[in-house]
């Protein structure tokens, strides 16, 4: 479900459906910010209104499906608010760590802490706990256990994360992602960044259409195992404007506007892209 339909969602919810109702280009984070503070509604109100949204939703989970079907661990960097990858994963029998960002005291994004939540059949050697400083991933290599790991750097609009007085973080207003600016250069523990090794990263899907996004795909190219890294954009459109902004990334770029069916599993089980 895009952020745009979770937008008119949170619209129609408060009694604003936009003028044009099939097309609400008002930001997602704009309209989540003025809803938690209307009088009638809370941040719990907020969250529960997203997660129903979400839970209504039949989202199209052919990618998903496909990077489950890679046989090594994979590193995925997601920015959706659902568990559709999670289950997508959990289906196919493929074991994978979630990782989530944690709330300080005083609210917003703890810069220095994750939480992990391990997927499988069979439980690690030791059960890790529940909450580890950004230092400590580097201990317990979950991806050199066999893992995919899959870093939901916005949070997860479920579960726990619907708690509002949760340490659970979850970026979903203006005033969230004001926080989440500040902290942009710790947002990825460098242990999952070296992971990547000397291989591309590779944008799925992903559109730099708000300040948000482009924020967080700037943060990851701009870490210390990111510089001079190439990258490859996987996109079925991109505008002007996307494509302008990708291409001030000042590193080797190459886009496909093909869209995401070109993506296949080759032998010995690596991505690869179809001519």
């Amino acid at each position: 479900m895009t952020h745009r339909e979770l937008a008119r969602g949170l619209l129609a919810g408060a009694g604003m459906q936009p003028a044009g109702a099939n097309d609400c280009e008002v930001p997602l984070s704009e309209i989540a910010q003025y809803y938690q503070r209307m009088p009638d509604y809370t941040r719990g109100a907020l969250l529960r209104n997203l997660n129903e949204q979400l839970s209504r939703a039949d989202p199209d989970v052919s990618l998903y499906r496909l990077l489950a079907r890679v046989d090594q661990p994979l590193l995925i960097i997601s920015t959706a608010y659902d568990e559709s990858l999670e289950t997508a994963l959990t289906e196919l029998g493929k074991p994978f760590v979630r990782i989530t960002p944690l709330a300080g005291q005083g609210g917003g994004y703890d810069p220095g802490r994750v939480r992990l939540s391990y997927f499988q059949e069979e439980k690690p050697k030791e059960e890790p706990p529940a909450a580890i400083a950004h230092d400590e991933l580097s201990a317990l290599n979950p991806m050199e256990e066999g893992y995919t790991i899959v870093y939901k750097v916005l949070g997860v609009c479920a579960g726990e994360g619907l708690n509002p007085n949760a340490d659970t973080a979850i970026a979903v207003t203006e005033e969230d992602f004001f926080h989440l600016t500040g902290h942009r250069e710790n947002l990825f523990p460098e242990h999952l960044i070296s992971r990547f090794g000397s291989r591309p990263f590779w944008f799925l899907g992903y559109k730099p259409e708000r300040w948000e996004d482009r924020m967080l795909a700037g943060a990851l190219l701009r870490t210390h195992s990111g510089q001079n890294r190439p990258f490859l954009v996987v996109d079925k459109h991109m505008d002007a404007f996307q494509e302008a902004f990708w291409n001030d990334r000042s590193r080797p770029f190459s886009s496909l506007s093909h869209g995401l069916g070109r993506i296949r599993v080759q032998p010995g089980s690596r991505l690869a892209l179809n001519p």
